[in-house]
């Protein structure tokens, strides 16, 4: 196991309306974990598997066969994984749930070793919000105190590739039961930690 600020964690969410529990929707965050020393080669295979066609990759925009690539890629890289999911009934409760995610991701990952994050923005507004509840996981513990982390853009950081489709893997798994994406990546490779609220 790498020592502790060795493991940088990229984090991005995706969101479903499940077809299994009747006004139920589910909110997915994933993170990947890539050693410091190897974020270069990781970025760079990351952004080549776009194939020059695009500046990005967002899971929601992408044909299937672009998603398959994005995963196989994932997996070729032996990259960890991790998930955390909330279902949820009604939109009301969006928010709740992506602190409830977000705080048990920091609290999975901070078992893991890891002591920096680098999450996709969400904008001004809902970053500060993010910063609120990080802050709320380390007075609670669920967190380091000296924990790093930035918000960054997939234009800019390929690495946020690689939690988006792993985010939407797991969401069309557990939203519409549609496994021929989650099982792209090696048997391991991603752990998936369900909560309902």
């Amino acid at each position: 196991m790498p020592e502790p600020r060795d493991l940088v964690a990229y984090v991005d969410e995706a969101m479903r309306a499940t077809t299994t529990e009747e006004g139920r929707s589910i909110y997915v965050m994933a993170a990947v974990a890539v050693v410091v020393s190897d974020q270069l080669q990781a970025r760079d295979t990351l952004a080549a598997a776009l194939q020059g066609r695009s500046s990005r990759f967002h899971w929601r925009l992408e044909q299937p066969a672009r998603r398959r690539a994005m995963l196989d890629t994932i997996a070729t890289l032996e990259l960890p994984c991790l998930a955390t999911t909330c279902s949820y009934a009604g939109g009301r409760k969006q928010p709740r749930a992506r602190t409830l995610v977000l705080q048990r991701l920091l609290w999975e990952l901070t078992q893991l070793g890891v002591r920096e994050l680098v999450l996709e923005t969400r904008e001004e507004g809902n970053d500060a919000k993010d910063r609120v509840s990080i802050a709320q996981a380390i007075r609670a513990g669920l967190a380091p105190e000296e924990l790093l982390y930035s918000f960054n853009r997939p234009k800019f950081e390929p690495l946020l590739f690689a939690p988006d489709a792993v985010a939407g893997a797991v969401a069309a798994k557990l939203g519409e039961g549609e496994d021929q994406y989650i099982r792209r990546l090696a048997e391991g490779q991603l752990r998936v930690i369900e909560m309902r609220d």
